[in-house]
C-alpha cells in the first residue's frame, strides 16, 4: 500500500492506499490486538503509523514502511526514499488505473 509513495528498488505486489484498504489494516491491528497477538509497545507503535497514514501524513512514510517491512521480515521493498507527486501518478496510472488517482491526497 505504501508502494505508491515511496521508491524502492524492488517492489513486491500493489494494493492502492484508498480509505477502505486503510480501514482493514486498522481492523486487522485490532484484530491482533484482541487476540494478544502483538505487545502494546507494537500495537501503539503500528497503530500511531496507521492514524498517520489516515490523516493524510505521509511525510515520513517511507521510513515508516520500512518499519512494517522490519516487523514482517520483508527482504524486499525497502525505501529509497519519498515519491514525488509525479513519481506517485505513474505508479497509480500503472498500477491501478485512472481512477485511483484520488489516492495521491
Amino acid at each position: 500500500m505504501t508502494h505508491q509513495k515511496i521508491l524502492a528498488t524492488e517492489k513486491a505486489g500493489a494494493i492502492p492506499m484508498t480509505h477502505d484498504n486503510l480501514k482493514e489494516v486498522r481492523d486487522y491491528l485490532e484484530l491482533l490486538r484482541d487476540k494478544n497477538k502483538i505487545k502494546n509497545d507494537d500495537y501503539l507503535q503500528l497503530g500511531g503509523i496507521i492514524e498517520r497514514w489516515e490523516q493524510a501524513i505521509f511525510d515520513e512514510i517511507d521510513k515508516e514502511q520500512d518499519v512494517l517491512l522490519e516487523e514482517m521480515y520483508a527482504a524486499i521493498g525497502f525505501s529509497n526514499g519519498l515519491a514525488t507527486r509525479a513519481e506517485e501518478e505513474l505508479f497509480i496510472l500503472n498500477n491501478f488505473g485512472g481512477e485511483y488517482v484520488y489516492t495521491l491526497n
